[in-house]
Formats: C-alpha cells, structure tokens, sequence
C-alpha cells in the first residue's frame, strides 16, 4: 500500500536538529600524481573529493557480515534408482514430445525443512524471570518437527545440507554451511531459530540497491573524511580511495557509484524528510536495511495525484488548462527517486519494515514552467526556497 505523507509525519522529525550526515564534498584541487600508479593516466585530469565513512562503506568492494536468523535447512539426497530411471524417462519425453515431467512436481531428491518455533521473546529485565523463559524454551525445543525429522535421516543418502535463513526485511536466503554432513546437521540443530552471522560480498548489491546493515550510522563521526579521487586512464574514468599516506586503499569497481554519491548529497541538502530518517537512524531510533537509488522515475502525474505543494499552487492561482498540462508535463520529467528501507522500533514482535520512498525533481524540468509561466514559478520558488541554488528538490513522497 502506498500513501502519501509530509515532513511532519517522519518519526521525531520535529526534535531532529539538522543533520550530520554527509556523503561528498564539492570538487578540491589535488596533488595526487597517478602517472606514479598508471603509466597512461592523464596527470590533468584528476579530480579529488572528501568523503564521509558512510560514503567510503558504500564504494568498498569488501565484504562484511550481517546478522540474519537461521529457520531452517534444505537437504539433497542421492538419486535412488528409480529415480535415475525416471529421469532417463524425463529426458526422452521432454527431447522426443516437448515433454517435461519435472515441472509437473517437486523435485523428490531435496527437502526444506523450516522450524514452526516461534521467534525468541525479547530479553526479560528481572533476571529470574529470563531464567525461567529460557527453561520452558528449553523443554520445548526437543519437540520441534525439525528435529525430529532430522533425527529419522539416514545420513548415508545425504549428499548436501544448507541453511535457510530469514533476514530483517522476511526474504529467505540459502547459507552455505562449512564441514561434513554430520557437522553441517549439528549445526542447524545448534544455532535454528538463533541469530547467525552471514557474509555479504559488498555494500553494493546491484544496479543503485545498497546492503546498508553492514555500517553503524550510529557511530558517524562527520570529522573523518577520506580522499576520493578520479582518474582518467585508457579514455575511461577509474576511481580510487586513497589512505591517509596517499597511497590507494581500493579501487571503486564502478565509476557511476560516484554519481550516487552526489545525487545522495544534492538530496539531502533539500529533503527535510530524509534527513529526518537518517537522523533517527543516527540516534539508533530505526534501523537502515536497504538504500536504493533510480535513474529515472516514470510517475505519469496526469494519471495520478499531484503531489501536495502543486495542488496548493493550482488551489491558489486561476490557471489555464493548457498551462496546467504545461505544469504536469514539466513534473513527468527528469524524476529521480531514493528509497530507504529500515526497521522502526517495536515494542512487541518484529517490526515490519517500512520503504520511504523520495521523488527527487530535476529543476532543469521547470525551465519550460519558468519561461511560460513566470508568476507561477516565482511562487513556486518561494515555497521550495531552494531552485534558484541547487540541482534537485523534494516534489513527492510515498510510504510502502
């Protein structure tokens, strides 16, 4: 479900003072010399940036660890005869007659096994009382359908095991589990329905999406900054961190992560609401799981709601309607979003995770608005306040 929200309703946005939270300085001059690293970098063109420890986290190409819960396991057998026959039989019917049998059923050599415990209390405050918590837990735990079908396994036909794991947000993902059988068994029956460390390969996932559990925002220091700079090598833009001594601390694998960076800080520098989350995220209020970043947007504004500050302007002025098309064209260009999802606090239970969806509005868009329509450009500038000075500004909002 998707609902529209203003500033006001982001938790404590109220009380958040402004915040500290920043990604990439404007461009500085440089001395680093990367003909010293590149033999075919161009030594005038370099380009330097400061960045934040939450802006270099996002660059690293290194991998961390998360914490997801183990909830189960799926299990591989070895093909029994019959079922080596079978599928002989599969292969001749599918190459013969188009035929596939497999996708009529399950595959019978794997099973999934999930436990249907339910999800640990939270920690009692009176000692004796989570004492006696952990003993029930504990004269229940024999009697979980996990176990017991574990226990009836013939280890002999078992060719593999691997963990299910739920994360935060309630996706399901495989955990590759180190040993023998009987280790990796042992394991699952350890650590089911526990919190288990899980290895992520690095901060960016894929195309804009950004693991963002593996860096503490409540620690943020706005002090430690990092040099970042941008070489031009082979007629292609390389990116590198560099240490304190100027040496490189690692490659940034894919130039366009810069461009983030610089969406992300434009952004912030006019979007209340975002600052808000992200100040409640300092402040260990919510927890940050995914940051996720769109090209382009296609919010078609003539088939859906404005957003609220261009329904005051059309409330307040008598406009035509050729110059309301004027308006909504210009509104259905140049759309960018930034989407983060995080945990909010819960008393009882496990939170359900929210999405806090931002449509950014290139002010470029509103060139048309500003030549056609300067009366109403000019009061559109003093609500925003900010279109004469910066790139973007906050045109709408929505919460899944």
């Amino acid at each position: 479900m998707l609902c529209c929200r203003g500033v006001e309703s982001v938790p404590g946005y109220e009380q958040a003072p402004p915040c500290k939270i920043w990604l990439i300085s404007n461009r500085l001059p440089s001395d680093f010399k990367p003909n010293l690293l590149f033999k075919d970098a161009d030594g005038d063109r370099v380009i330097e940036y400061r960045i934040s420890d939450l802006a270099k986290y996002l660059l690293n190409p290194k991998s961390f660890e998360v914490m997801n819960r183990l909830v189960g396991c799926k299990i591989c057998f070895k093909d029994s005869s019959f079922s080596k026959i079978e599928n002989k039989i599969n292969t001749f019917l599918k190459s013969v007659f188009k035929i596939d049998l497999a996708d009529r059923k399950a595959d019978p050599q794997t099973e999934t096994l999930i436990s249907d415990q339910p999800d640990p209390l939270p920690e009692m405050t009176e000692p004796a009382l989570q004492f006696h918590v952990e003993q029930i837990q504990a004269l229940l735990t024999p009697y979980d359908p996990i176990r017991a079908r574990i226990s009836e396994l013939d280890l002999t036909k078992v060719i593999a095991v691997a963990g299910v794991c739920d994360d935060p947000e309630g996706r399901r993902t495989l955990l590759d589990i180190k040993g023998s059988i009987a280790q990796k068994i042992d394991y699952v029956l350890t650590h089911i329905q526990k919190e288990i460390a899980v290895t992520v390969k690095k901060a960016h996932l894929d195309k804009g999406l950004f693991e963002m559990r593996g860096f503490d925002l409540k620690s943020f220091d706005p002090e430690n900054a990092s040099r970042l700079v941008i070489v031009t090598q082979n007629s292609r833009y390389e990116a590198y961190v560099l240490t304190p001594g100027g040496e490189v601390a690692f490659h940034v694998e894919d130039a366009v992560l810069v461009k983030y960076l610089h969406f992300f800080q434009a952004s912030l520098k006019t979007n209340a609401q975002l600052r808000a989350l992200l100040h409640q995220c300092m402040m260990g209020h919510i927890q940050p799981l995914k940051l996720f970043f769109t090209k382009e947007l296609a919010i078609n504004y003539f088939k859906t709601d404005l957003p609220k500050l261009y329904k005051e302007v059309f409330e307040t002025n008598l406009i035509p309607l050729d110059a309301k098309n004027t308006i909504v064209q210009a509104l259905n260009q140049k759309q960018r979003g930034i989407a983060l999802k995080y945990l909010p606090d819960a008393e009882q239970g496990r939170p359900r995770p929210i999405t806090s969806i931002f449509v950014m509005h290139d002010v470029e868009a509103l060139a048309a608005v500003k030549t056609a329509l300067p009366q109403v450009y000019t009061q559109l500038n003093k609500k925003i306040g900010v279109l004469e000075n910066e790139k973007y500004y906050l045109m709408d909002s929505m919460e899944v």
